[in-house]
């Protein structure tokens, strides 16, 4: 999260890691509240035993705006608002995480400094190869696109898991899977998304 904050200039202030207690979980969270604009929270946001999050969020008084989401990795992801304050929980996978805060996060971010493109810049390209997914929400794929002559190219740029996240290093867009579709043929067009530090 400190890298890809920094690809917005933002220096984060990090409270630092909690183990999964409600009293220590609490006081971290009013902190974060009290001293940000903004509250990023990772893990803890699910339906686990120890997933307190967003109980206390609530019990603090954080107004949810949404809680889940249709797309993969990402589904656990809680939005919510403090008067003028933000607070996004994020999933725990590293994965989830890039992804949900590419899709969520880095575009409230730049709204709030005044940005007016604050989505990722997003283009169609053509598929090298046959692409499948097994999930009723959309997918974003880590992808890996190239232009030969004037036309964009793109495949998978490895294994898909939402804790493996030794594919983004070799990936430079995200390919989005519809919710609807399945199944996508070798020579297909698809929608992209260009990661913004590539």
């Amino acid at each position: 999260l400190s890298s890809v904050l920094a690809e917005v200039n933002i220096k984060p202030i990090l409270l630092g890691i909690t183990r999964d207690n409600l009293l220590d979980l609490e006081r971290q969270i009013q902190e974060g509240l009290k001293n940000s604009d903004i509250l990023l929270i990772s893990g803890g946001i699910s339906v686990g035993d120890y997933d307190f999050v967003q109980e206390i969020l609530l019990r603090l008084g954080v107004d949810k705006v949404f809680w889940r989401v249709a797309i993969k990795p990402g589904k656990p992801t809680f939005f919510g608002k403090k008067g003028d304050k933000l607070v996004f929980g994020l999933p725990g996978n590293p994965v989830s995480v890039l992804v949900t805060f590419l899709e969520f996060v880095r575009p409230a971010i730049l709204k709030m400094m005044g940005k007016r493109d604050v989505l990722l810049q997003e283009r169609e390209a053509i598929l090298e190869e046959k692409l499948q997914k097994k999930t009723d929400r959309a997918y974003f794929f880590k992808g890996m696109f190239q232009e030969k002559n004037g036309v964009a190219y793109v495949k998978s740029a490895g294994r898909q898991h939402s804790h493996i996240l030794e594919s983004f290093t070799g990936a430079n867009c995200l390919i989005f899977l519809e919710k609807e579709k399945n199944i996508y043929e070798k020579g297909e067009r698809i929608k992209i998304q260009i990661l913004p530090w590539k």
